[in-house]
């Protein structure tokens, strides 16, 4: 991006700071890019050369006698193409006129299109001195979570200060426990077990089918013979079925039916294996 290492607070600038150190407040407003070429003292300019893009402020941090304006420049945002080389920031005081308040032009230029950039966080430090009333005309509407600010707030250690401590105690309780997959999978039969107890009452019997599935076309079901079971008494859980959209279910008293649930797919040699669990 365009580097800006000349900059100045410009007579009205000043005129604003001087208000400010006697009481008056500055109200920072908004930002605009352009590609103009200034010849001149940049203290007396009064506003861009030619601009090329107005980007309202989204943040505003304060250090002692500094404040750092953000803006992003979004791609969408582009309305034409143009070499960046200069950059002002404006502000207004207790009489509510705008003024160009800093001004900075570089000859070290870059280009700026919908096809060269994504998003682009602006940050511009201004000197406000010892002034007490400083803000800036920030829109709720415009401040959104950048990629750029996110990756810092994620690099803040007093972020989510409580979740990170008790993410530390979990780390330190389960450091010194030895967790096998066979034990993962007994917790989770034994809750799904307990879920589908207090849903139809105690297990009284479970049948295991296993075998090939030849071909499913699209949109049909194929019917599988199993022992009589009561549909309203009984459940179905499926132990491998390769294809994701045919879905089993018990269809009546002897069959199982898997349906092919897809609109465009037909499957061929769906190996299944599935469990009848019936319940008192």
């Amino acid at each position: 991006m365009s580097e800006f290492k000349n900059k100045s607070i410009t007579v009205k600038g000043m005129e604003l700071l001087s208000k400010a150190l006697a009481g008056e407040p500055i109200e920072f407003t908004r930002m605009e890019l352009g590609d103009g070429q200034y010849d001149g003292d940049l203290g007396f300019a009064e506003k861009l050369i030619n601009v090329k893009q107005n980007l309202p402020i989204n943040k505003l941090d304060r250090n002692g006698s500094q404040v750092t304006l953000s803006a992003v420049l979004k791609v969408e945002d582009i309305l034409s193409s143009f070499e960046w080389s200069e950059i002002g920031i404006y502000a207004k005081g207790a009489d509510n006129i705008e003024h160009l308040y800093m001004y900075s032009y570089t000859e070290n230029t870059s280009y700026i299109s919908r096809d060269s950039l994504n998003e682009k966080l602006i940050h511009v430090t201004v000197m406000v001195s010892n002034a007490a009333q400083i803000t800036a005309t920030i829109d709720d509407s415009l401040v959104y979570l950048t990629a750029e600010s996110l990756a810092q707030h994620n690099m803040d250690h007093q972020a989510h200060e409580d979740i990170r401590e008790n993410m530390i105690l979990l780390a330190g309780q389960v450091a010194d426990m030895e967790i096998r997959l066979e034990d993962i999978n007994s917790i989770k039969d034994e809750i799904i077990s307990a879920i589908e107890k207090s849903n139809k009452g105690a297990v009284k019997k479970v049948s295991t089918y296993k075998g090939k599935i030849n071909k499913i076309d699209i949109s049909t079901t194929f019917p599988v013979t199993i022992s009589a079971v009561d549909s309203t008494k009984s459940s179905i859980n499926v132990i491998k079925c390769s294809a994701d959209l045919v879905i089993p279910y018990i269809s009546n008293g002897n069959t199982v039916l898997f349906q092919n649930m897809s609109a465009s797919t037909a499957y061929s040699n769906i190996v299944y294996g599935f469990e009848i669990i019936e319940y008192n």
